[in-house]
């Protein structure tokens, strides 16, 4: 069905649970409460979907099931990483010119609640600084602020990851494909940006990260010489096995 089939589904659910909640004649209200699946599927339906306000919707769901766990402390409902990479998922997915800074505050959000609550749920994984990675690969806007903006938040994404001591979280090749796609998303073509490139790329070999995904980002923002020299030395230094030594062990992100 449409997302908003889905919402409609939920929103009797959650009225049916607040009916019953407040008869003091029942005490079975918990048989009808949607569990925190049912709020992930409806936001997964609303970023796949192209209707306006999608956004919006997403973000009030994540209110709205936040809620009943404050109201019940019912396990079932309460909010983790998942529910924050859907949302997350459905930010990067929109049309919206800040969803950069958007994602981004739902990450810096989600990491405030795992501090506060001491909550292993509500540890982020490497899919969640991706999404972000990929709201800013996909931002496209005339206004320079919104790009500038925007970059600010991959660079700060990617050396979040690179840090090594957030919660043990790791980048992929995902995380640096995704960059590099924000690099070319995101900045004019000069020798500032080529620079930028080479350095990302080094971090990748270094991190044993090179996959596909980041040769075709690499070689789609490097002039062919370039590339060709770069390419060249990891062959003569026998170091191309090494570069994408993690490849595997790091993917599922």
């Amino acid at each position: 069905g449409t997302a908003r089939e889905a919402d409609d589904l939920l929103s009797k659910m959650i009225v049916a649970w607040r009916d019953r909640a407040q008869d003091p004649d029942r005490d079975d209200s918990s048989k009808t409460m949607p569990d925190l699946s049912c709020f992930i599927n409806c936001i997964n339906a609303w970023a796949r979907s192209a209707e306006e306000g999608r956004l919006r919707r997403a973000r009030d769901l994540l209110v709205a099931a936040d809620e009943i766990y404050q109201q019940t402390k019912d396990s079932r409902i309460k909010p983790n990483t998942r529910l924050y990479n859907a949302v997350i998922n459905a930010v990067s997915r929109s049309s919206e010119e800040d969803k950069a800074v958007v994602a981004a505050g739902l990450l810096n959000e989600l990491k405030q609640r795992r501090l506060d609550d001491n909550d292993e749920h509500l540890i982020p994984t490497v899919r969640t600084y991706n999404l972000v990675l990929s709201a800013c690969a996909f931002t496209s806007s005339e206004d320079e602020q919104v790009r500038r903006d925007a970059f600010r938040v991959a660079v700060d994404t990617l050396n979040q990851l690179r840090s090594r001591d957030e919660d043990m979280v790791n980048p992929d090749h995902v995380s640096y494909g995704m960059f590099l796609s924000s690099v070319r998303a995101l900045l004019p073509r000069n020798v500032k940006r080529d620079q930028l490139v080479k350095s990302v790329f080094r971090k990748c070999c270094q991190d044993g990260l090179v996959s596909d995904f980041v040769v075709d980002g690499v070689k789609e923002l490097l002039p062919e010489n370039v590339w060709e020299e770069i390419s060249t030395l990891g062959i003569k230094e026998e170091k191309e096995k090494e570069w994408c030594r993690n490849v595997n062990s790091k993917e599922g992100s």
